[in-house]
């Protein structure tokens, strides 16, 4: 062990990048829609290029808007299925039907009012070429200073952030704070589980932190070399709710 933190009893699982996001995207956005309708206002993110013109229906209204691929987008108001639709070019047939399939699908669960999609280039033969995770992005249970951790290797992680210390098994997620005592940037360090059930230092650095910036972070290693860590950092300065209990960030 490189770093003390408490494992749980749970062994580790050999599983690729697109399972594990897969698993994220089930796990976080699973829902029956049963023809529910909902109403929300989201944000997007598109993982590999930017997306310029996706479209959905907001009600019976076509809305046009652009999928950043390092920020979030413009704040985006929705009505309509749990199920939401995106398109890369609606067209109807005379039946008033698209005669398009939707690129990507995003399932809304219940309660969810403030979700990030983040768009996923999809390998497996499902009809769409996009993934969509489906993330709670309320400032209430996500709040400024924040990281929000997402393990997407095969492999359990040990790591310490600043004076948190917190496992990740494949596939799961930890919210923890970013403190700043005068600081401009935190110390994090991951050790990563191997096929022999030993602990390994596998990423060691330091973070920039900033005044009311909050982040998601994404661990991942390639297919290939599990052994190899890398990271994905998305930032952004939510305003503040003014009902904010730090007791509520934690998962």
């Amino acid at each position: 062990m490189v770093f003390p933190v408490r494992i749980p009893k749970h062994r580790s699982m050999t599983v690729t990048f697109l399972c594990l996001t897969c698993l994220l995207v089930c796990s976080l956005a699973f829902a029956e829609t049963n023809g529910e309708i909902t109403k929300i206002a989201f944000r997007a993110i598109s993982w590999d290029e930017s997306l310029p013109e996706v479209q959905y229906f907001d009600g019976s209204k076509v809305v046009t808007f652009f999928v950043p691929n390092g920020s979030r987008s413009a704040l985006q108001d929705y009505q309509g299925p749990r199920q939401v639709a995106f398109y890369d070019e609606l067209i109807w047939d005379e039946d008033g039907q698209p005669l398009h399939p939707p690129i990507a699908i995003a399932n809304v669960p219940p309660g969810l009012n403030s979700p990030l999609f983040i768009f996923m280039t999809s390998n497996q033969d499902r009809g769409r070429p996009y993934e969509v995770m489906v993330i709670d992005d309320d400032a209430d249970k996500f709040p400024r200073e924040s990281y929000r951790f997402f393990n997407l290797t095969s492999r359990r992680l040990a790591c310490l952030f600043g004076q948190e210390r917190f496992m990740l098994l494949p596939g799961g997620r930890e919210t923890v704070p970013a403190t700043l005592s005068g600081k401009k940037s935190i110390e994090i360090k991951l050790a990563r589980e191997d096929e022999e059930d030993q602990w390994e230092l596998a990423y060691a650095s330091k973070w920039g932190i900033m005044p009311g910036r909050r982040a998601l972070a994404f661990i991942m290693s390639p297919p290939n070399d599990p052994r190899e860590i890398s990271t994905r950092i998305f930032f952004d300065y939510p305003e503040q709710p003014l009902s904010f209990n730090p007791d509520s960030a934690k998962p």
